[in-house]
């Protein structure tokens, strides 16, 4: 979106996927999440670029990982 808060945009659209509690990094180049894209039995946490890009998942433990903080 822009700075004003107009033309919000989605970072990720994934069907049947849960993509949430999103935070941004200290230096505002990644954002972690929490989700379930991976597995259908547990949720991971993720880190992105601001546009979307280069998502890389951080956790794998089968279990419910969430609530990420930098």
């Amino acid at each position: 979106m822009r700075p004003d808060g107009s033309a919000p945009r989605p970072l990720t659209v994934h069907p049947r996927v849960i993509d949430n509690i999103p935070v941004w990094s200290p230096d505002g180049r990644r954002i972690a999440f929490v989700s379930n894209r991976d597995w259908a039995e547990g949720l991971a946490l993720y880190t992105m670029n601001p546009d979307g890009s280069n998502v890389t998942r951080l956790t794998d433990n089968r279990v419910f990982d969430g609530h990420p903080s930098w």
